[in-house]
């Protein structure tokens, strides 16, 4: 698994993260040990929400650019809210 994925983050600007439990808490920290910006849909609950809620208050940089701290906060509420703030911030991690 580990080869595969490291494949596929080496190929990528940014991650998305739904949910997920240890494995996927493992492949963020394979991403962010790789530079990649990691954007959590803390909506969908599990490492995503665990990520997000661990940078609460001091979110990463995405795309070389710091994040502001109201849309990284739209992750957590409302769904549709919170994947029109992850499209935002997958903007800014994918384009700098």
């Amino acid at each position: 698994r580990k080869p595969l994925v490291r494949k596929l983050l080496d190929e990528s600007r940014a991650v998305l993260v739904l949910g997920g439990g240890n494995r996927t808490a493992e492949e963020i920290q394979w991403a962010t040990e790789l530079g990649l910006g990691v954007v959590p849909l803390a909506a969908a609950g599990g490492a995503a929400h665990t990520y997000w809620e661990d940078r609460r208050t001091s979110p990463p940089a995405l795309g070389g650019r710091e994040t502001d701290l109201a849309t990284w906060e739209l992750l957590g509420g409302d769904v549709d809210i919170a994947a029109r703030a992850a499209a935002t911030l997958l903007k800014q991690a994918m384009y700098h």
